[in-house]
């Protein structure tokens, strides 16, 4: 008489099997961590990235108005806090030109606190945040190529400003992005 064949798998063969699923989907699971990993400092990076462009966009247009002063009213200037340029306040009269400049984008501040950007976009207003992550703002003055050192000097003669921001690239270094800029003061003298 002869003897059937089981059907299925031996202990040995199930063990094998096993061992080869335990070693591909450790593979898969590091590859799929990396790929996870990979994807947030980029997007951390690109998040860096564009609060630096909205950050010097935002501060450009600001500055491209400043000293605006049609009425020659005594008030619109560029008054940077004390060295080492890290705020700035800009007052102006062109929104509408009346003759003060208590109306919104004609007294507004800029500075950086707690890795973001703040603007008070009108005088008595509270500060807004408009970039994050933003951990650093510094701004250097100049006039037909000498830098300004005082605060005297950049209202009395800034023809164009040099910002200069900082963002951390992403959470896992203390790398930073900085983007520098020249911005052209289109209303001094």
């Amino acid at each position: 008489m002869q003897r059937q064949g089981r059907a299925g798998f031996t202990l040995i063969e199930l063990m094998i099997s096993l061992t080869l699923l335990a070693i591909v989907m450790g593979g898969l699971t590091t590859a799929m961590v990396s790929m996870q990993r990979g994807y947030t400092r980029q997007r951390e990076t690109a998040r860096s990235e564009d609060a630096l462009r909205n950050a010097e966009l935002t501060i450009s247009s600001i500055l491209r108005y400043a000293g605006a002063n049609p009425t020659n009213i005594v008030g619109p200037r560029i008054d940077p806090y004390a060295p080492p340029f890290d705020s700035l306040r800009v007052v102006a009269n062109f929104n509408p030109v009346d003759a003060d400049v208590a109306d919104l984008l004609e007294d507004v501040v800029v500075y950086a606190a707690n890795d973001t950007m703040f603007v008070r976009w009108q005088s008595g207003a509270a500060p807004a945040p408009v970039a994050w992550p933003v951990r650093s703002l510094t701004f250097q003055f100049d006039s037909s190529g000498t830098i300004l050192a005082t605060n005297v000097d950049v209202a009395r003669a800034a023809t164009r400003v040099r910002v200069t921001l900082e963002a951390p690239k992403h959470a896992r270094t203390n790398q930073l992005a900085r983007r520098n800029s020249w911005v052209y003061m289109r209303n001094r003298r």
